[in-house]
């Protein structure tokens, strides 16, 4: 009864604040790509259909709501795999995504290897689901706007979750707010989502987008109407990124808002913000109240260890070094060393990078960095300022979207897992995959009208545009 209550309300809070920018113009994009929000929004469904709780490690351990999973997964692929083979254009993979094809066909072949065959087969359908759905997508964007589309639906659905979490603490605080095992006092404490059930790390990274959404809106939107809605989806993201108290997002989204003041010329802001909140920190002594509230109660040796992350890290190196060129197989790999030989009562790693070292070796990992490479290649060549004025209205939207994303992300991966199987940061990477491959080559080559403005600019003489002169990597 609970959970209906809060789907209700919290849809209802949506659509309030959808009467307002930037979340009237989010709500708009909705309806404009209607399926493929339908399609995003069902793939968020099926990350927290299971309540939180990590898949077993045999058949015997398939619940029903793993049963619907793997149904609408299997029906995702099918659908998108059709639509795929029927369209009549042709499949472009663009930035990071063909290498990631190769990392997901290398994790099906670890099935021959692998120490749950079956487990590694399932797994591994999983994140190719992930991926046709969106080379579906990349196939229904049309203009630059459409990719603001796809964007803009995105921060919907984190803001709803966001929402979700916050009457969740109100109405069953008992289940929100939870003893962390590690450290005493006040601010041992963590947040979980209670419908859908979220755990505190994932809730904190997608308060952390939600604060990054408005923050960006504050920064681009002109309109000062619309600035002040902005500032409340900001409050309201970084209040559940602190009371879910993941350190890991916490440094992100201030690397993110570095970013974006630094790239949108807001480098006088940035400076004014800066100076006076260092200055009252060390004057009114707050840093002490940060410190307790960075080490959660721990002591700084649990601290020093990422929460005991680096005592286990050496073991998982262990198993590597026991096959370290094609590891012991996609995602059994971890789950079945860490149970059955070295006794780590955790579902992962706790490390992107470690996990796939594990599981698929240098070959796997190889693939999964070469993606990584190409893709932070592509956003670093048409960063802000490396690209000529008169680029797309929304490029600067675009970019400075995408590439908060992609740091977010990123910076998770180091002390969790991300987008090497199925998870929302595996969602958010393929956002930013198809959103920067279709910018460059609709927005930076000569294929669409889009380009005109572009085009003009590189067809003038050499000697006075050489600076601007641009040419697409994909």
């Amino acid at each position: 009864m609970n959970g209906f209550i809060i789907t209700f309300v919290s849809f209802s809070l949506l659509m309030m604040l959808s009467v307002f920018s930037p979340v009237k113009e989010w709500r708009k994009s909705f309806a404009r790509k209607s399926s493929v929000g339908l399609v995003i929004s069902i793939l968020f469904f099926t990350l927290y259909i299971t309540g939180g709780q990590t898949s077993g490690l045999n058949a015997a351990t398939i619940d029903t709501p793993r049963i619907i999973k793997m149904i609408i997964l299997l029906s995702l692929l099918s659908f998108s795999g059709y639509a795929l083979l029927t369209s009549s254009t042709n499949i472009r993979f663009g930035s990071g995504m063909l290498p990631y094809l190769l990392y997901i066909i290398f994790a099906f072949m670890s099935f021959y290897y692998s120490s749950n065959a079956l487990l590694s087969l399932w797994k591994a359908t999983e994140i190719l689901t992930i991926l046709m759905c969106f080379l579906w997508i990349k196939g229904k964007l049309k203009s630059l706007d459409n990719v603001i589309d796809i964007i803009n639906i995105i921060w919907l659905i984190l803001l709803y979750i966001t929402l979700s979490a916050v009457l969740g603490g109100i109405i069953e605080p008992d289940l929100s707010y939870v003893r962390q095992t590690y450290g005493t006092g006040i601010f041992a404490s963590e947040f979980w989502g209670v419908f859908p059930r979220i755990n505190p790390n994932s809730l904190s990274q997608i308060g952390a987008l939600t604060a990054i959404s408005g923050f960006i809106s504050f920064i681009t939107l002109k309109d000062m109407k619309a600035k002040t809605p902005s500032i409340i989806i900001f409050l309201l993201g970084f209040g559940v990124l602190l009371i879910a108290h993941s350190r890991t997002s916490l440094l992100a989204m201030f690397v993110c808002i570095f970013m974006i003041l630094l790239y949108s010329k807001k480098k006088i802001i940035a400076l004014s913000i800066l100076i006076p909140s260092v200055t009252i920190l060390i004057v009114f002594g707050a840093q002490t109240i940060i410190s307790d509230y960075v080490l959660r109660g721990q002591s700084t040796e649990v601290f020093s260890s990422l929460s005991g992350r680096t005592e286990f890290w050496p073991l998982v190196w262990s198993a590597f070094l026991e096959s370290p060129i094609v590891g012991h197989g996609y995602y059994a790999g971890h789950r079945e060393l860490q149970l059955d030989k070295y006794s780590i009562v955790a579902s992962s790693v706790d490390n992107t990078y470690l996990e796939v070292l594990v599981n698929l070796g240098v070959v796997g990992l190889a693939l999964f960095l070469f993606s990584v490479f190409l893709l932070l290649h592509s956003l670093y060549k048409y960063r802000l300022g490396n690209t000529p004025k008169n680029t797309h209205k929304n490029w600067n939207i675009i970019w400075l979207s995408i590439t908060s994303i992609f740091i977010m992300i990123f910076i998770r991966s180091m002390t969790g897992p991300s987008f090497q199987n199925l998870h929302m940061n595996l969602i958010l990477y393929m956002l930013v995959t198809i959103s920067i491959a279709y910018s460059i080559r609709n927005l930076l080559s000569n294929n669409t009208p889009e380009s005109k403005d572009i085009n003009i600019v590189n067809n003038l003489p050499k000697n006075k545009y050489d600076s601007v002169r641009l040419k697409p990597f994909i």
